[in-house]
């Protein structure tokens, strides 16, 4: 990182980020990060300016966010989805900021650098976007360098040693949902399941385990959305929603087959774990999990349905 003048953080990983923010302080290096997920994106200027011999430094991203949050709350932008424009107005204030540290008349300004125990200067920020609200731009103060921040204070743990030696988990830090799932043992194809819809007495239910927001987009006629995010958070209480879906339809036999499906096949496998590992505890409940499928509705636009929206 020390060959750039600065870093542009445009990740949608909080486990990417942490290693970014880490790095750049290093390398002593400014970072300019931003994110944009549905309608709203955020904004913040870290390490900036970077620490010397003669000031402290900017704040990083582990003053801001100290813990990482829950696994179960954070989607990337492929799982929940976003407005193109977003991204856009984003990247555009990216670069205003970026021109604004590279420039030779920012250069030529004095800085006041915030220390660790005053707040005499003005705190930094962190700038939200929302396309739906009144105004769409909000500005937040910050508190600054955090006292004994593992990454940028100067008691610093977190050392190039540590970082390139990659003893350093981050994906064990932020509880990370590993984007490679572990590979169901029931596993069909798009074109597999097409075959299940046309066949005649073969009642199933699928279950569509993407966010609402998505699901409200396009979905396969006759899918049932319960989203993965729920499912993680309290699978039992996911199990029982089913069972009373189940319940309350006439049309819907105890030991119906169960399918799942979401945009990729990734969640999708991440659910079909989550209820065969209940399974041994909940024998009363009222499906037969089949498998999930393979691909997901992209795997079906591609193999089944070319008209399937694509978004």
């Amino acid at each position: 990182m020390r060959k750039y003048d600065l870093i542009l953080d445009c990740t949608d990983r909080p486990s990417t980020r942490y290693l970014v923010s880490d790095a750049a302080v290093l390398a002593g290096r400014p970072m300019v990060t931003a994110s944009a997920l549905r309608t709203d994106g955020q904004l913040m200027v870290l390490n900036n300016p970077p620490k010397g011999h003669d000031n402290p430094g900017g704040f990083c991203y582990r003053c801001v966010f100290p813990k990482s949050p829950p696994s179960e709350t954070v989607l990337s932008c492929g799982e929940g989805g976003i407005l193109g424009p977003v991204v856009g107005v984003m990247g555009v204030l990216m670069a205003m900021e970026a021109l604004k540290i590279l420039s030779p008349l920012l250069q030529e300004n004095e800085y006041q650098y915030p220390t660790e125990a005053s707040n005499d200067t003005v705190p930094p920020s962190l700038l939200l976007y929302s396309a739906y609200s009144n105004p769409p731009f909000r500005s937040i103060k910050l508190r600054g360098k955090r006292k004994g921040c593992p990454s940028c204070s100067d008691t610093a743990t977190i050392t190039e040693e540590s970082l390139g030696s990659a003893s350093l988990d981050y994906d064990a830090f932020c509880a990370s949902r590993s984007p490679a799932a572990p590979i169901s043992a029931n596993r069909i194809s798009a074109k597999e399941y097409s075959e299940i819809r046309k066949a005649t007495g073969s009642p199933h239910i699928l279950l569509d385990v993407r966010e609402k927001v998505q699901f409200d987009i396009c979905h396969l006629k006759g899918s049932m959305n319960l989203p993965y995010s729920e499912i993680s958070r309290n699978p039992e209480a996911s199990i029982d929603k089913l069972d009373d879906t189940i319940t309350s339809d006439p049309n819907i036999a105890d030991g119906v087959s169960l399918y799942l499906i979401c945009r990729y096949g990734n969640d999708s496998q991440l659910a079909a774990n989550k209820f065969k590992d209940l399974s041994r505890s909940r024998p009363d409940a009222k499906y037969d999990l089949m498998g999930d499928i393979s691909g997901g509705l992209r795997a079906w636009r591609q193999s089944v349905d070319p008209n399937f929206p694509e978004y």
